[in-house]
């Protein structure tokens, strides 16, 4: 039954952001960070850091990174792993259709998802920076919270 519902509700999770405009989708990562925040016990620096898409500084900023990533579901906490198929749903949003860019983007993920680390917080970063950087190379420029 438990696996019932979890499915349930990832294709619900799923069927809302596909759904959603960037705006939407903007609005609900602000109110994952702030429950975050508040969770992982960062600070208005660390938010800051996060909104002006600096890398993180603090064990605490790349805790936050990564329950924002879980909160918006691309993020596997028990096995610590980019969701590739949920990052790709996520960024197609802002891609608006782009089926070049969504492309673009899928391998990406598929790269970045290989990125292991113990810590789960460390590995959130070190994920957001491999897709930071592997966008920044393909000169790629979306509205994703990355």
């Amino acid at each position: 039954m438990k696996t019932f519902a979890a499915v349930l509700l990832a294709v619900i999770f799923l069927a809302s952001v596909s759904a959603m405009t960037v705006q939407e989708q903007r609005q609900m990562m602000i109110g994952v960070a702030q429950e975050c925040k508040e969770k992982t016990g960062a600070n208005d620096n660390d938010l800051s850091m996060l909104i002006l898409k600096k890398p993180m500084t603090t064990h605490e900023g790349k805790c936050l990174m990564f329950c924002i990533m879980e909160g918006m579901g691309v993020m596997d906490g028990a096995t610590r792993t980019l969701k590739k198929d949920e990052f790709i749903e996520y960024i197609s949003v802002p891609a608006k259709g782009d089926q070049a860019l969504i492309g673009k983007l899928s391998a990406i993920a598929e790269k970045c998802a290989s990125i292991t680390d113990d810590d789960s917080c460390e590995m959130a970063f070190k994920c957001a920076a491999c897709i930071k950087s592997s966008m920044a190379a393909q000169k790629i420029k979306t509205d994703i919270g990355i």
